[in-house]
């Protein structure tokens, strides 16, 4: 009985599998072909022409990159190989080339799939603090990676030259405060009010937390008297509006909290 050398990820059951082969096919004889996609917005699926360019595959997710016979401009469109249903060869429609798009070097500049075709790679500089910086470096971000500064904290600067999309955004957000973007300024900009977002979130979700289980042991306390018996402390806790639904979080409660809220990294 032979021990497996070697593991890969693999999701059981992963659908697009089945049609790999069929897309694989049509993209090597460029065949067009229509596909039956419905995607995360829409409630049914719709039958679309596909001039199909090629197959990438991002953190185990595979995509068609191809571009839609409706289109009235050049362009390329990003299809999730999950979200298509199926596959048939069109015999009525000939194949058509993008001449903008070169599948060899197209994403060369790019981190996921999300780039259009005239989409320019910017230069991006991140600070990476001391505790992440290991393995940011061991790791890259991006081929195109460079350190530019070491600062005698142990943390450094780096900059990277790609297309600022959202799986840029993700991979940013994913590191926390460990990375902060220092350039150019709209990202910096963008990233900031994510952050920003995320943490009037932690925020709101923390006091309505405390005010509904408050609210549920209020409920608890039929008579005026267990009220009574309460300190002063524990009855502003538990104050709740005279309808008897806990008290309303405004913004500026919110905001006001922003200062007080140690425990949450921005």
């Amino acid at each position: 009985m032979s021990v497996p050398a070697m593991a890969m990820e693999h999701v059981a059951g992963y659908k697009e599998v089945k049609l790999i082969g069929d897309i694989y096919y049509a993209v090597h004889k460029q065949q067009t072909i229509i596909i039956e996609y419905q995607s995360f917005k829409a409630r049914q699926s719709k039958a679309l022409v596909v001039y199909p360019y090629l197959l990438k595959e991002y953190r185990n997710r595979w995509f068609l990159i191809g571009e839609k016979a409706s289109n009235h401009v050049p362009q390329v469109n990003i299809f999730a190989l999950d979200r298509i249903q199926s596959v048939t060869v069109d015999k009525e429609h000939p194949f058509k080339k993008c001449v903008d798009f070169d599948p060899e070097h197209f994403f060369d500049d790019t981190i996921g799939v999300t780039k259009g075709i005239h989409d320019k790679a910017r230069r991006v500089v991140i600070k990476i603090d001391r505790q992440q910086a290991p393995y940011v470096e061991s790791k890259p971000f991006h081929k195109s990676q460079k350190v530019e500064q070491r600062f005698r904290d142990g943390s450094i600067q780096l900059s990277l030259k790609v297309v600022i999309n959202n799986e840029l955004e993700r991979l940013i957000l994913s590191n926390g405060g460990h990375a902060e973007i220092s350039a150019p300024p709209e990202f910096r900009s963008r990233i900031a009010g994510y952050r920003i977002c995320f943490l009037l979130f932690i925020v709101l979700y923390r006091k309505m937390r405390h005010h509904w289980c408050n609210f549920a042991l209020m409920k608890k306390c039929r008579n005026k008297i267990a009220v009574r018996k309460m300190t002063a402390q524990q009855q502003s806790n538990f104050a709740v509006s005279p309808s008897g639904k806990p008290p309303r979080i405004g913004i500026a409660d919110i905001c006001s909290r922003l200062t007080h809220e140690d425990s949450v990294v921005a």
